[in-house]
Order: structure tokens, then C-alpha cells, then sequence
């Protein structure tokens, strides 16, 4: 497998190669794997661990957000403008202000896969006037690296509300032949598939790497893009061949005729969706990894239930936090004047008009949810270190 590392020069694309990396065949161990709802399960009885204590949802509701009141708030969006965080973000900026009586002001940071937003955000002193919107779920799966100072979804951050649960398709360009057949091979295309990230190491590349182990898929990297908006011109502009896209970013090219699904990297159908009909699924009992595991003889239920474990992971969600350390009340002050936002009939017009979905959760029900998915990154290292 190579890596290709993208350069901007004007308006043109330039690929670079830079070191290898080991090819998709290498031999990975895959022991059993439980189920994801027994670890679920287990791990939210005994694992959480948050940047703030946690006490019953509404113990401490909203009893003072007086301190930032006509204060203004930095809301750090990790990726640039435009993409699906800085489309929610805007979409959530005016009805805050209204329920906190505080000025929002958005700031775009991308850089390295979303880590030099996701960074700032941590670096903040506690006093509520920093905000982010990370991807919890991305966030999760670089924590499968090696790299030196990924920052951990429950120990560096406040987590004060999820947004939306990522549920992500592997999309290619409307003209492109690329397809998955009923064994879960790709058809269509030449060999290696280049998939666009937007960068080594970020949430989609450590995704497509797991994935393509499992799948047994011939695939090489071009690394650069800022966020989902420029992924997907890049993907329209034939660039790539192919890449992995959050379901709400692709609704619109997929229907203006750019884009096509190819994949749900989901365990279930997303949705009733014309576009879907047909897609299979990646993970469940009868996903695309289940069947590349019977055509190619490994083990189904080995290979499926580590799939299902990257699912599960992959859905934590684009969640709301603050630097850790925020004193208890202003956080469970921040909660619950994020769940109003969340919950107001402005907003929900508002993300029903920009075809983003919801699956809104309170700070602390989306934190031990955090919890839970990250007892299951163990299972998975093996298979980053394999093609590494």
C-alpha cells in the first residue's frame, strides 16, 4: 500500500509519494470477538471516565450560566467551512446565543485530520468560553495509533452533547464502475483503489484502513483534503477513485448526479433512500464483511463482530465538548442549555431545511456511550499494526 500525501498549487493537485506501508494481505490474527451490545454493556457498568464527574441528567440544570453571559464564546470547528461540522455549526450558532445570551464566534482550524482544531479545543483554559465540535468517533479510531499526543475523547474534553450519530458511505463518482458485488469484493475498478482522506492518521484513514484489511481490498491513500467539501470536489474532479463520507455530506451530490454510494458503512440500511437501494452494508449478519470472510475463508464471525466493533465506534457521533476541567455547574449548565439548542423548534427546522440529520444526546448519556465504544478499540489495534 502507498500513501500519497496531496499538494494545492492554485487550483491544481499534486501527489507525492512518501514512505510505504505494509499491504492489505498481510496475516492478522482475529480472535473472537462478543458481541458490541455485551460490551457495550460491560463497559458502561465500570469504564467511564470523563474530563468532568458525572451526576444525574438535570441534578445541577442550568442553575448558572451568568458568567458568560455578553461574553463571547470561541466555537472551534476542526475542519473548513463549508463541510458537514461547519454546516451544523452554523446551524446551531444563532439559537445558542439565544439560550446562553452569549456571542458564538466560529472559528475554522483544519489541519491534520480535524488534531489542530481538536487540539486548540484541548489546550483552552475551562471557563466555558471555548467550545468545539469534534468527531468523537474519529477521534476514537486515531486513538488505535502510535502517534504521540491524540488526545482521548473522555480524559481531555467535557463532553456536553452529541449532535448526530455518523452513519458513513463509501461513495465514487457518478461515471465510475466501481461496485460491491454479493461476496463483498469491489468490482470496476483498477487496482490499488485510491482513496481520499484527509490526511494519514485522521478518523477516515485509520477507518479505511481497518476496513480494508477486513475486506481484503487492494487500496493506497492520497492524503491532503481540509475537510468533507473539498474531498468531495476532489472525488467529482477525478482525483480518486473513491472515499469515506459521512451520509448527511453525501445526500446533496449524491442527488444533484456527482456521486454515487457503493458501500454503507453501517451494520443496518441508513435509510429508505433511493440511492441505497441496493448498497450493502459492511457490518451485521449478513454485511459485506461476513460474506468477503466465507469467499476468501476466514472466519465470518471473527471478521464480522470486528466489524461490527468499528461500526459501533464509527457512530459515537459529532459531539460538543469543552476543555477538560470545567467546574460541575457551569458544565451541567452548558448541558442543558446545549439541549435546549438541540431541541429547539428553530434549530430542528433549520437541520430538516439543510438535510442534516439528528440523534441528539445529553452530555453525560453521549459520554458513557463514548466510554463503552472505546473499550473496543483493543480489539482492533491489532489489525492498524498489521498494516502498518
Amino acid at each position: 500500500m502507498m500513501v500519497w500525501q496531496k499538494f494545492n498549487v492554485g487550483n491544481a493537485a499534486i501527489a507525492g509519494g512518501t514512505a510505504p506501508v505494509a499491504g492489505p494481505d498481510d496475516t492478522i490474527g482475529r480472535p473472537q470477538h462478543p458481541t458490541v451490545l455485551q460490551a457495550i454493556r460491560m463497559s458502561a457498568a465500570g469504564l467511564l471516565c470523563t474530563g468532568a464527574a458525572l451526576v444525574p441528567a438535570g441534578a445541577a440544570a442550568a442553575e448558572d450560566c451568568s458568567a458568560l453571559a455578553g461574553e463571547t464564546i470561541r466555537w472551534v470547528v476542526p475542519y473548513s467551512a463549508g463541510g458537514g461540522y461547519d454546516t451544523y455549526s452554523r446551524l446551531i450558532e444563532p439559537v445558542l446565543e439565544r439560550h446562553l445570551g452569549a456571542e458564538i464566534a466560529i472559528v475554522n482550524m483544519p489541519g491534520a485530520g480535524g488534531m489542530v482544531g481538536v487540539k486548540s479545543i484541548r489546550a483552552e483554559e475551562p471557563d466555558g468560553k471555548t467550545l468545539g465540535f469534534i468527531n468523537a468517533s474519529g477521534l476514537l479510531v486515531a486513538q488505535l495509533s502510535d502517534q504521540d499526543g491524540v488526545p482521548s475523547v473522555t480524559e481531555d474534553f467535557s463532553v456536553l452533547a452529541r449532535v448526530t450519530r455518523d452513519q458513513n458511505v463509501w461513495v465514487v463518482n457518478s461515471e465510475s464502475d466501481i461496485r460491491v458485488d454479493k461476496t463483498g469484493a469491489f468490482l470496476g475498478g483498477s487496482e490499488p483503489l485510491l482513496f481520499g482522506v484527509t490526511g494519514v492518521g485522521s478518523g477516515d484513514w485509520f477507518t479505511i484502513t481497518i476496513a480494508k484489511t477486513l475486506l481484503k481490498l487492494n487500496a493506497e491513500f492520497l492524503a491532503g483534503y481540509d475537510g468533507s467539501k473539498e474531498a468531495v470536489l476532489g472525488l467529482v474532479r477525478g482525483e480518486f477513485d473513491i472515499m469515506d463520507v459521512s451520509w448527511g455530506s453525501a445526500i446533496a451530490p449524491i442527488e444533484n448526479g456527482e456521486l454515487k454510494p457503493v458501500l454503507q458503512v453501517t451494520s443496518a440500511p441508513i435509510s429508505g433512500h433511493p440511492a441505497l437501494e441496493g448498497v450493502p452494508v459492511i457490518g451485521g449478519p449478513d454485511g459485506a464483511a461476513r460474506r468477503r470472510a466465507v469467499a476468501t475463508g476466514d472466519d465470518p464471525e471473527s471478521t464480522g463482530g470486528l466489524m461490527d466493533a468499528l461500526v459501533e465506534i464509527l457512530e459515537a457521533g459529532r459531539t460538543v465538548v469543552a476543555p477538560a476541567g470545567l467546574p460541575e455547574v457551569l458544565r451541567a449548565c452548558l448541558e442543558d442549555r446545549l439541549d435546549l439548542a438541540l431541541n429547539d423548534p428553530e434549530f430542528l427546522a433549520a437541520a430538516e431545511k439543510a438535510r442534516r440529520p439528528l440523534d441528539v444526546g445529553r452530555g453525560q448519556d453521549a459520554a458513557e456511550r463514548l466510554a463503552a465504544a472505546e473499550a473496543l478499540l483493543p480489539d482492533l489495534r491489532a489489525l492498524i499494526e498489521g498494516a502498518e
